[in-house]
């Protein structure tokens, strides 16, 4: 770890994730992308013929997965090494060509659902106690729950074919970001009066300056920029709201949220309640934000105040490899197994670890069911960074558990089961820490930090990642 961030040629390898174990060139990457572009016409085949027999729809979906199983490491290869380095057109034209052709895969994939929900209730009964559709009577019973919200196979195409142009939104924001706004951010003081170059990831390292004119001259550079951007963001932001509206009213959802909350089969009431909590709790909110502004000895509290730790004499740092022993210390509750696997993991091939010239930003977990469980991470050393790790790392043993215990179509899991894992793994680091040291000040720094996770900052290292399988929302 250097301040300077360097550009992605100059990476060292033991720093960077294992993508060669995908593919190990981008020419083998290029002849399975040529073999994908046959399986969207093998898939639309079975068109019509689904209400056949048991038989022919157990047939017809196990290749609707094979492809996609397929379809997933095409696009995992291509979007991982696209957010190496946002700039580098190569891989964002591979990753753009990837998308592409998942989109001709999905379009002919579209007939699926509504054919199947067209088939008479009582003859679905019957075939689901079939042994042939056995694999699948967990999928099938997902599916058949989405029948209101299913259209005909002419509009189930119509809607996947917009998916490429609507998913444009995001990424429109997302290049903004990491490529033109990272380029123009300036340099800015440092605690010791140094000039450092002001990034995605070094923000967040200087709002945690003890010192306020540090805090302050970062944030105002930082920000500067976006306000320079606004009325770009902000149209991004409108295009991004009346897609999710079109998708929903599209699907006879009632609204953008329960569309949104349907997937994971979530009742809008669980939201509404989670809203009330938070609005109950605000008069403790309230007080805590009172006492972070007493200690810090401010006036007003702003919000470059709120990232600095009110427990002024604690410094800690760790090198990557620091912080992979400290959290394999920590995991030990989860058993050898567990331990051995991510210490391995962590140190041979999962992890991108440092920010590098037009990385994405922030950290996800991501990959595929072929794939080992890659995170990309912008590590700084600091306390924040070793549980952005330790959180990113839950979600990824998620994923290497799930892939070796189920088969590819229900490998997949919801992210509001996800959080439980990558949760767990902070609390267990933070119990550690608390467990090995007797230091006051060490002790107050952890819970003051583990009181401001609740207020909302446990996972700002990260951030989601829409395009990936499986991506930490954080």
């Amino acid at each position: 770890m250097t301040s300077e961030v360097v550009r992605r040629q100059d990476v060292r390898p033991e720093f960077k994730w294992n993508l060669e174990a995908l593919y190990p060139d981008d020419a083998a990457w290029e002849a399975d992308f040529v073999a994908v572009q046959a399986l969207p016409a093998i898939v639309e085949s079975y068109r019509g013929r689904l209400s056949e027999s048991a038989e022919l729809l157990a047939e017809a979906l196990r290749v609707w997965f094979d492809a996609n199983r397929k379809m997933d490491k095409v696009w995992t290869y291509a979007h991982l090494r696209s957010d190496e380095d946002l700039g580098n057109s190569h891989y964002r034209g591979l990753a753009e060509r990837a998308m592409s052709t998942q989109v001709r895969l999905s379009t002919a994939g579209s007939y699926l659902a509504p054919e199947i929900l067209a088939i008479d209730d009582a003859l679905m009964d019957s075939w689901m106690a079939s042994e042939a559709l056995t694999p699948y009577r967990f999928w099938l019973e997902e599916l058949l729950r989405s029948k209101p919200h299913t259209l005909s196979a002419a509009e189930e195409r119509l809607l996947s074919m917009a998916s490429e142009p609507l998913a444009s939104i995001p990424k429109i924001f997302s290049v903004l970001k990491n490529v033109d706004l990272a380029a123009r951010l300036p340099r800015v003081p440092d605690e010791t009066g140094q000039k450092r170059q002001l990034t995605h990831a070094s923000f967040i390292t200087l709002l945690e300056s003890r010192d306020r004119t540090v805090r302050k001259a970062a944030f105002d550079a930082y920000y500067r920029e976006y306000r320079g951007n606004r009325h770009t963001i902000a149209t991004a932001l409108d295009g991004a709201v009346k897609a999710n509206v079109f998708e929903a009213r599209a699907r006879n959802f009632s609204s953008a949220l329960e569309a949104a909350l349907f997937p994971d089969n979530v009742p809008t009431a669980v939201y509404s309640a989670l809203i009330s909590a938070v609005h109950e709790a605000l008069p403790s909110f309230y007080r805590y934000v009172a006492l972070r502004k007493r200690l810090l000895r401010v006036d007003a509290l702003h919000f470059y105040d709120v990232y600095v730790p009110v427990v002024p004499t604690v410094e800690m740092r760790f090198s990557y490899e620091e912080a992979v022993e400290v959290i394999a210390k920590a995991l030990q509750p989860l058993g050898k197994e567990y331990v051995d696997t991510a210490r391995e993991g962590l140190l041979k091939g999962w992890v991108d670890r440092y920010e590098n010239v037009g990385k994405r930003s922030g950290a996800y977990s991501g990959g595929c069911y072929d794939s080992m469980p890659y995170i990309l991470l912008n590590y700084t050393g600091n306390l924040d960074a070793v549980f952005t790790l330790a959180h990113e790392l839950g979600h990824s043993m998620h994923s290497w558990y799930s892939d070796r215990t189920q088969p590819y179509h229900q490998a997949e899991y919801r992210l509001l089961v996800a959080e439980v894992a990558s949760t767990t793994n902070e609390i267990l680091l933070n119990h550690y820490l608390l467990s090995v040291t007797q230091d006051r000040a060490v002790r107050a720094y952890l819970i003051d930090r583990q009181l401001d996770n609740l207020r909302g900052r446990s996972d700002k290292h990260a951030q989601p990642d829409p395009g990936l399988r499986r991506a930490s929302s954080g």
